[in-house]
């Protein structure tokens, strides 16, 4: 029998980190997403509280990846809605601001030379892939939508 041995690694790390060069997948057998307006507010006032009292660290919540240790892909088993709902965050101050830099966050630019095609950081569910790619995606996405 030749198994990939298994390994658990818990760690704190900063969200720059967690999005440097990893890309996620949320698998079919994760429940869709169920945020609703009421708890992504929360998230937000969560982090604007945070921030306001002068928090260095904010601890967003366990996130549970699967994949091989020196893999850059990871299925999202647990923290798909934070995850997701982050990404959506971002997107938004990446266009209030007109931050290049945050859209990285969002979307790894490819490089045609290299054979590096362009990936979206996180695949979501199949139901919200035309609206991640219309409007979290693409620059100037959330200020389309709204």
């Amino acid at each position: 029998m030749n198994e990939t041995p298994s390994f658990i690694e818990a760690k704190e790390t900063n969200i720059r980190d967690l999005l440097r060069n990893r890309f996620f997948e949320i698998p079919i057998y994760q429940r869709p997403l169920s945020w609703n307006q009421d708890n992504f507010q929360d998230f937000v006032e969560d982090i604007k509280d945070a921030l306001e009292s002068g928090e260095t660290n904010y601890f967003l919540g366990t996130i549970l990846l699967k994949g091989d240790k020196n893999s850059i892909f990871y299925e999202v088993v647990d923290g798909q809605q934070r995850l997701t709902s982050l990404m959506v965050l971002l997107a938004v101050f990446r266009d209030n601001l007109n931050d290049q830099q945050i859209q990285k966050w969002l979307v790894e630019e490819g490089d045609k030379y290299a054979g590096i095609p362009t990936r979206e950081r996180i695949k979501v569910w199949k139901d919200l892939e035309e609206v991640f790619s219309e409007y979290v995606y693409k620059m100037g996405g959330t200020v389309r939508l709204i």
